[in-house]
């Protein structure tokens, strides 16, 4: 049975790069050059991005347009970060590790769920402790995170446990 998973529930960000963009080539807007998605079990998600069985349209076109996409777990981040970074920043490449490399600078942070202004209460997982600011927990778990994976990056076509 399924976890029941609603935008306060924390999971992983993972991005896929487009080594080529997908698209009307003619237009910088009609192009896609990433898929941005959210999983409560990275790794298996991706492998079912890469294998052509995710069922999402746009990873689906770029694979049968022969486009190599290349995997990257962004860290932990609630549900709704996701929806804020689809639809409200619409700059997935300044959250991509090639994209970022390639133009010389660096990755912009998640998001934190305070700056979405989330209901503590709802938040999964929350600390019981008390707070002096809203987002020191998120904060802490991204960092210990992006430390604990510094320096890794997925290969294109698989994934290793051994990574993650």
């Amino acid at each position: 049975m399924l976890p029941y998973i609603d935008r306060y529930t924390w999971g992983y960000l993972y991005l896929l790069h487009f080594s080529k963009p997908l698209g009307n080539l003619n237009k910088t807007r009609g192009q896609a050059n990433h898929y941005l998605g959210w999983s409560l079990e990275p790794e298996q998600r991706i492998d079912l991005h890469l294998s052509g069985r995710s069922g999402v349209p746009i990873v689906c076109a770029a694979l049968e347009a022969g486009i190599t996409l290349t995997p990257h777990i962004l860290g932990p981040a609630v549900k709704n970060i996701e929806w804020y970074i689809k639809n409200r920043i619409k700059r997935t490449a300044c959250y991509c590790p090639d994209c970022c490399r390639a133009c010389g600078r660096r990755c912009r942070p998640i998001p934190c769920a305070a700056q979405l202004e989330l209901p503590l209460d709802e938040i999964d997982d929350f600390p019981a402790t008390p707070v002096t600011r809203i987002d020191w927990y998120e904060i802490k778990v991204q960092q210990e995170w992006r430390a604990a994976s510094a320096g890794l990056v997925v290969p294109s076509g698989h994934l290793d446990d051994d990574l993650l």
